[in-house]
């Protein structure tokens, strides 16, 4: 597997700029703690425009679910925090009988973030070129790793860095969502994409066509005849010969 970030800015800078978010995180995370009660959206939006001028933050509502939906417990996880919790999760989420999202801090998780995310960002130091890194894994090592996730969710959407993953040791295809909201929508509606509906009609009739090739009786020169036409793009010729209908 490969892994490549590219960042927009000197190393020196996305530290800084990276160390300045989680101080700011931490602060609002402990805050919203000690208030010892669930808070809303809203709130921690509230929290972070209250801290935003020590550090250059965006206050957007797109950024800042990100950001709250980085650090939610999964649903896998239950309600109940043990001792196999993930450390880098101390959110609980929960609809309220009025429909309404809530969120609780839990635990101490939040105190310990900072440095955690600030020492892996360190092991991806450029090392090729002054604003590139670029590692490669072997592909049965352990490449689930909420840390390094979260780490690139929080470059990318600072506007610090892009990043890729390729290969694994299973087919994958990467898709960056650069407007979650439009893409909840879709799946609210039914979507249709004409690209991936060309696809699948091509793959419909090139099944057709192995299918008839086979159990068609014809001449090798008819069969050579249909080979041809068929890699030459002739695709009336080979509808024919085959009987292949329209769909």
């Amino acid at each position: 597997m490969k892994i490549s970030v590219n960042y927009k800015k000197e190393f020196r800078d996305v530290y800084d700029i990276v160390s300045n978010t989680l101080d700011v995180l931490t602060d609002v995370f402990s805050d919203l703690k000690a208030a010892n009660s669930n808070f809303s959206f809203i709130d921690f939006k509230n929290a972070i425009k209250e801290k935003k001028d020590s550090v250059s933050l965006t206050v957007n509502d797109e950024f800042l679910r990100i950001l709250l939906e980085m650090f939610v417990v999964s649903v896998q996880s239950g309600p109940a925090f043990n001792k196999k919790r993930d450390p880098w999760t101390f959110i609980q989420k929960k609809n309220t009988a009025r429909m309404e999202v809530e969120y609780r801090v839990i635990g101490n998780n939040h105190l310990y973030i900072k440095n955690k995310l600030l020492s892996l960002l360190c092991q991806y130091k450029p090392n090729r070129e002054q604003t590139r890194y670029i590692s490669y894994i072997p592909p049965q090592y352990k490449t689930d790793k909420p840390e390094l996730t979260k780490l690139l969710t929080l470059l990318e959407i600072l506007d610090i860095s892009s990043y890729e993953i390729r290969g694994g040791s299973n087919t994958e295809v990467f898709v960056r969502i650069s407007d979650p909201m439009k893409l909840r929508y879709l799946l609210q509606g039914k979507y249709s994409n004409g690209i991936l509906k060309e696809i699948e009609e091509k793959h419909r009739y090139s099944f057709k066509v192995v299918n008839n090739f086979f159990s068609t009786p014809l001449t090798s020169d008819d069969r050579w005849d249909i080979i041809e036409n068929y890699f030459l793009g002739n695709d009336e010729y080979t509808k024919t010969v085959l009987n292949i209908a329209e769909d």
